[in-house]
């Protein structure tokens, strides 16, 4: 949690693309890691820790660079604590917490479960597979995790009309990278793999497209996320977190030994559509309607 302070920072700022690309660096260490552990047999905890110390590492260089040198003068003091804040810092906090809590389970232990139930080797492809499409999940948030901040200034403004034109395009548009994501994942991971990893090794054309689809349905609900964040509906979006939770635990295991390995980030993208996607795309509907008019 401490490590992500960076990134809010730079997103009060107006300056999202700045912690996506440090996120998109560690995501990338994150891979060459992982690559590294599956090539030495590295076993579950040595993935799990390959996969996650570089981000969270990236992270706190990040937090680093930011309050030593870039904003000095953001550097918390005791002298300028304010307690009549404390309250509502807190509660958006705890909510950001299970949001973000909630999320990580449902979209990061995907391996864990595959360990348990088809042994550690299926465990390392899924994780490999997954890594790939990291850099398109990037790319996604950092196109869209700016419109935080001018969603809520618009709406403090009153510029419903502009909200609800850039939300529908934002959208539209991940749902568009989505379907191409999901059409060239087939085609472009194959050869991808055989580069990283040789010619011998195996892939799946049906782990793939789950794969995708899971960054779809993740990447369609982060576009949808961003105006009920500028709105300050933090407590609907904990309440969907849990949701999504309590079904990836349900729906993994019964998916993940239906359907194999790709059962699992098929959940992903199930439970995402059904807990996310609709109800924020609900929300954000009637968080964007039109005044009823006046008659005279």
């Amino acid at each position: 949690i401490p490590t992500g302070l960076a990134a809010r920072i730079r997103l009060g700022l107006q300056q999202g693309h700045r912690p996506a690309l440090w996120e998109g660096g560690g995501q990338a260490l994150g891979l060459v890691a992982l690559l590294v552990a599956v090539q030495c047999d590295a076993g579950v905890p040595g993935l799990l820790i390959a996969a996650l110390a570089p981000p969270l590492i990236v992270q706190g260089l990040h937090l680093v660079s930011l309050l030593g040198r870039t904003a000095a003068w953001l550097r918390p003091r005791a002298a300028e604590l304010q307690t009549d804040h404390a309250g509502p810092v807190w509660r958006s906090g705890l909510l950001f917490l299970v949001i973000q809590a909630a999320t990580a389970i449902a979209w990061s232990f995907d391996a864990v479960f595959c360990s348990h139930l088809h042994g550690p080797a299926a465990a390392g492809d899924l994780a490999v597979m997954q890594r790939l499409f990291v850099v398109p999940t990037v790319l996604l948030q950092l196109a869209l995790t700016p419109l935080w901040p001018a969603y809520g200034e618009a709406l403090s403004r009153g510029d419903v009309d502009w909200v609800r034109r850039t939300w529908m395009r934002s959208l539209l548009a991940t749902l568009a990278a989505g379907l191409l994501l999901i059409i060239g994942g087939p085609l472009l991971v194959p050869p991808m793999l055989s580069v990283w990893m040789g010619p011998a090794y195996p892939t799946d054309a049906g782990l793939i497209l789950a794969c995708a689809a899971s960054v779809a349905a993740m990447s369609l609900a982060h576009a949808a996320s961003m105006l009920a964040n500028g709105a300050g509906r933090l407590a609907f979006q904990a309440w969907c977190g849990v949701a999504l939770l309590l079904a990836t635990l349900l729906v993994k295991p019964i998916l993940g030994l239906w359907l194999g390995p790709a059962g699992l980030p098929w959940a992903t993208a199930v439970c995402a559509a059904a807990c996310l996607v609709v109800p924020l795309i609900m929300l954000g509907g009637r968080s964007t309607a039109a005044p009823p008019r006046q008659t005279p």
